[in-house]
């Protein structure tokens, strides 16, 4: 195969990862409003929330023997849990359609803005959880874990 082919099987896997991860995004978005009928402006930000408590939680938990992808539970638990039980309920139960929506934008600037304010405004990058080895097609080297999130 020349440089060329390569480069570009290369790139399209990189573009079916990147849209495999918006895929899953806008799965997680519909099955939220399938389910609850509330258009969440927060997705988005649980999503950015859930990558730092994994930042944070990650050295502690190899710290203590364990893999690194048990950092995954309190990640799920510290955002899904805590605004369902703070923030959702509540309004779900005593609130109208109007009232969540406006719950649901308050929960994105305050996710936004109090990560802002805690972790600053420069990139951050999360510990990888695990090592997938990456297969190779003669020169073509694929990525384990671009194959992986295409497949899931």
């Amino acid at each position: 195969m020349t440089d060329q082919i390569i480069m570009f099987i290369s790139q399209l896997f990189n573009g079916l990862k990147i849209g495999s991860v918006y895929a899953l995004v806008a799965l997680g978005y519909t099955m939220v409003y399938g389910i609850i009928r509330l258009i969440n402006f927060a997705h988005g930000d649980f999503i950015m929330v859930g990558a730092y408590v994994l930042m944070l939680t990650i050295p502690a938990i190899v710290a203590m023997g364990l893999p690194a992808w048990v950092a995954v539970i309190p990640a799920i638990l510290a955002v899904g849990v805590i605004v369902e039980k703070a923030a959702y309920k509540p309004v779900r139960e005593k609130g109208n359609s109007m009232t969540a929506l406006i719950t649901a934008i308050a929960m994105s600037l305050l996710l936004e803005n109090g990560s802002q304010a805690i972790f600053g405004a420069d990139f951050q990058t999360v510990p990888t959880i695990f090592h997938l080895p990456s297969i190779a097609f003669g020169k073509l080297k694929l990525p384990g874990d671009t194959l992986l999130t295409i497949v899931i």
